[in-house]
Protein backbone atom coordinates (compact mmCIF):
# COMPACT_ATOMS: atom_id res chain seq x y z
CA UNK A 1 0.00 0.00 0.00
CA UNK A 2 1.48 3.78 -0.53
CA UNK A 3 2.36 5.42 2.47
CA UNK A 4 1.15 8.54 2.30
CA UNK A 5 -0.40 11.12 0.27
CA UNK A 6 -1.05 15.09 1.63
CA UNK A 7 -2.15 17.64 0.37
CA UNK A 8 -4.40 20.90 1.07
CA UNK A 9 -7.70 21.45 -0.41
CA UNK A 10 -10.39 24.34 -0.61
CA UNK A 11 -13.76 23.65 -1.24
CA UNK A 12 -16.21 26.21 -3.13
CA UNK A 13 -19.84 26.87 -3.45
CA UNK A 14 -19.23 24.68 -7.18
CA UNK A 15 -17.96 21.73 -5.54
CA UNK A 16 -20.90 21.61 -3.30
CA UNK A 17 -23.21 21.94 -5.81
CA UNK A 18 -21.79 19.12 -7.95
CA UNK A 19 -22.15 16.92 -4.53
CA UNK A 20 -25.69 17.73 -3.94
CA UNK A 21 -27.07 17.52 -7.45
CA UNK A 22 -25.15 14.57 -8.06
CA UNK A 23 -26.81 13.00 -4.83
CA UNK A 24 -30.20 14.27 -6.07
CA UNK A 25 -29.88 12.57 -9.13
CA UNK A 26 -29.37 9.14 -7.69
CA UNK A 27 -32.13 9.63 -5.35
CA UNK A 28 -35.29 7.27 -6.16
CA UNK A 29 -37.03 9.48 -3.70
CA UNK A 30 -36.12 12.74 -5.78
CA UNK A 31 -35.98 11.39 -8.76
CA UNK A 32 -39.93 10.28 -8.06
CA UNK A 33 -40.80 13.91 -7.06
CA UNK A 34 -39.80 15.12 -10.02
CA UNK A 35 -41.50 12.32 -12.10
CA UNK A 36 -44.90 12.93 -10.11
CA UNK A 37 -44.34 16.66 -10.30
CA UNK A 38 -44.24 17.10 -14.02
CA UNK A 39 -47.10 14.49 -14.80
CA UNK A 40 -49.32 16.76 -12.44
CA UNK A 41 -48.54 19.41 -13.74
CA UNK A 42 -49.23 18.36 -17.57
CA UNK A 43 -52.38 16.53 -16.07
CA UNK A 44 -53.42 19.42 -14.70
CA UNK A 45 -53.49 21.54 -17.96
CA UNK A 46 -54.83 18.38 -19.84
CA UNK A 47 -57.93 18.08 -17.19
CA UNK A 48 -58.42 22.28 -17.56
CA UNK A 49 -58.33 22.23 -20.96
CA UNK A 50 -61.25 19.40 -21.24
CA UNK A 51 -62.77 20.81 -18.02
CA UNK A 52 -63.47 23.98 -19.88
CA UNK A 53 -63.67 22.46 -23.94
CA UNK A 54 -66.77 24.96 -24.40
CA UNK A 55 -64.46 27.81 -24.96
CA UNK A 56 -62.78 26.92 -27.86
CA UNK A 57 -59.84 29.48 -26.98
CA UNK A 58 -59.51 28.28 -23.28
CA UNK A 59 -59.18 24.88 -25.00
CA UNK A 60 -56.54 25.55 -27.13
CA UNK A 61 -54.80 27.61 -24.76
CA UNK A 62 -54.57 24.82 -22.02
CA UNK A 63 -54.16 22.37 -24.67
CA UNK A 64 -50.82 24.41 -25.60
CA UNK A 65 -50.05 24.75 -22.14
CA UNK A 66 -49.72 21.01 -21.70
CA UNK A 67 -47.68 20.40 -24.76
CA UNK A 68 -45.13 23.31 -23.63
CA UNK A 69 -44.86 21.24 -20.12
CA UNK A 70 -44.35 17.99 -21.43
CA UNK A 71 -41.31 19.22 -23.28
CA UNK A 72 -40.01 22.20 -21.14
CA UNK A 73 -40.82 20.93 -17.35
CA UNK A 74 -37.59 18.95 -17.14
CA UNK A 75 -35.71 21.84 -17.98
CA UNK A 76 -37.37 23.84 -15.78
CA UNK A 77 -36.87 21.50 -12.72
CA UNK A 78 -33.12 20.78 -13.78
CA UNK A 79 -33.11 24.75 -13.32
CA UNK A 80 -35.18 25.01 -10.22
CA UNK A 81 -33.44 22.01 -7.97
CA UNK A 82 -30.05 23.88 -8.93
CA UNK A 83 -31.25 27.16 -7.57
CA UNK A 84 -32.40 25.40 -4.57
CA UNK A 85 -29.23 23.77 -3.25
CA UNK A 86 -27.30 26.97 -4.74
CA UNK A 87 -29.22 28.82 -1.92
CA UNK A 88 -29.41 25.26 0.80
CA UNK A 89 -25.71 25.39 0.07
CA UNK A 90 -24.74 29.55 0.64
CA UNK A 91 -27.52 29.51 3.91
CA UNK A 92 -25.77 26.20 5.43
CA UNK A 93 -22.15 25.58 3.93
CA UNK A 94 -20.71 29.74 5.17
CA UNK A 95 -18.37 28.43 7.11
CA UNK A 96 -17.02 25.54 4.72
CA UNK A 97 -16.46 28.06 1.63
CA UNK A 98 -13.41 28.84 1.24
CA UNK A 99 -11.64 27.16 4.34
CA UNK A 100 -8.58 25.34 3.28
CA UNK A 101 -8.38 21.74 5.23
CA UNK A 102 -5.19 19.85 5.32
CA UNK A 103 -5.50 15.85 4.33
CA UNK A 104 -3.35 13.82 4.59
CA UNK A 105 -4.23 10.07 3.63
CA UNK A 106 -2.40 7.28 5.84
CA UNK A 107 -2.38 3.19 5.57
CA UNK A 108 -5.74 3.17 7.37
CA UNK A 109 -6.46 6.53 8.26
CA UNK A 110 -7.83 9.74 6.68
CA UNK A 111 -5.95 12.71 8.82
CA UNK A 112 -8.23 15.98 8.10
CA UNK A 113 -6.58 19.27 9.61
CA UNK A 114 -8.35 22.28 9.86
CA UNK A 115 -7.53 25.53 11.30
CA UNK A 116 -9.81 24.94 14.05
CA UNK A 117 -9.95 21.25 14.13
CA UNK A 118 -8.64 17.83 13.58
CA UNK A 119 -10.41 14.57 12.16
CA UNK A 120 -8.88 11.07 11.80
CA UNK A 121 -11.15 8.68 9.86
CA UNK A 122 -10.50 5.24 9.66
CA UNK A 123 -10.81 3.93 6.27
CA UNK A 124 -12.94 1.16 7.52
CA UNK A 125 -15.15 4.01 7.96
CA UNK A 126 -15.88 4.53 4.41
CA UNK A 127 -18.80 3.08 2.84
CA UNK A 128 -18.58 4.02 -0.91
CA UNK A 129 -15.92 5.72 -3.60
CA UNK A 130 -17.09 7.41 -5.97
CA UNK A 131 -15.55 8.86 -9.06
CA UNK A 132 -17.00 11.61 -11.63
CA UNK A 133 -15.52 13.01 -14.48
CA UNK A 134 -14.23 16.32 -11.95
CA UNK A 135 -15.01 14.75 -8.69
CA UNK A 136 -14.32 12.14 -6.37
CA UNK A 137 -16.76 11.51 -3.22
CA UNK A 138 -15.49 9.33 -0.05
CA UNK A 139 -18.80 8.74 1.86
CA UNK A 140 -19.18 7.57 5.04
CA UNK A 141 -21.55 5.07 6.73
CA UNK A 142 -22.53 8.08 8.63
CA UNK A 143 -23.44 9.48 5.41
CA UNK A 144 -21.17 12.19 5.67
CA UNK A 145 -19.25 12.93 2.43
CA UNK A 146 -15.67 14.01 1.71
CA UNK A 147 -15.46 15.82 -1.35
CA UNK A 148 -12.41 15.94 -3.61
CA UNK A 149 -12.30 17.66 -7.20
CA UNK A 150 -9.56 16.43 -9.11
CA UNK A 151 -8.51 19.41 -10.49
CA UNK A 152 -7.53 20.70 -7.28
CA UNK A 153 -5.58 16.98 -6.39
CA UNK A 154 -1.42 17.64 -6.97
CA UNK A 155 -1.64 13.92 -8.47
CA UNK A 156 -4.89 12.64 -9.17
CA UNK A 157 -3.41 9.43 -10.53
CA UNK A 158 -1.63 8.47 -7.21
CA UNK A 159 -5.15 9.79 -5.49
CA UNK A 160 -6.96 7.35 -7.16
CA UNK A 161 -4.57 4.59 -6.97
CA UNK A 162 -4.49 5.01 -3.28
CA UNK A 163 -8.82 4.94 -3.12
CA UNK A 164 -8.21 1.66 -5.57
CA UNK A 165 -6.02 0.16 -3.14
CA UNK A 166 -8.27 1.01 -0.03
CA UNK A 167 -11.54 0.27 -1.85
CA UNK A 168 -9.86 -3.13 -2.66
CA UNK A 169 -8.64 -3.58 1.01
CA UNK A 170 -11.73 -3.04 2.99
CA UNK A 171 -13.97 -4.33 0.40
CA UNK A 172 -15.71 -0.57 -0.43
CA UNK A 173 -17.57 -0.52 -3.41
CA UNK A 174 -16.47 2.25 -6.02
CA UNK A 175 -18.44 3.88 -8.29
CA UNK A 176 -17.38 5.20 -12.14
CA UNK A 177 -20.12 7.46 -13.13
CA UNK A 178 -17.43 9.50 -15.52
CA UNK A 179 -19.99 10.49 -17.75
CA UNK A 180 -22.79 11.44 -15.43
CA UNK A 181 -24.39 14.80 -15.63
CA UNK A 182 -27.10 16.92 -13.97
CA UNK A 183 -30.54 15.87 -15.51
Amino acid sequence: MLEQIQFNLTLDISDYLKHQLYIASISPQIKQKRRRSWLMTALLFILSAFILRDNQVIFYYFVFFTIITIIFYPFYSRWRYKRHYQQYIQNNYKGKIGQSVQFTFLKTDILAIHKDSESRISNSALHSITELDTHFYLRLHTEETLIFPKEKIPDVALFNAYLNQVAEEYNIPKVEALNWQWR
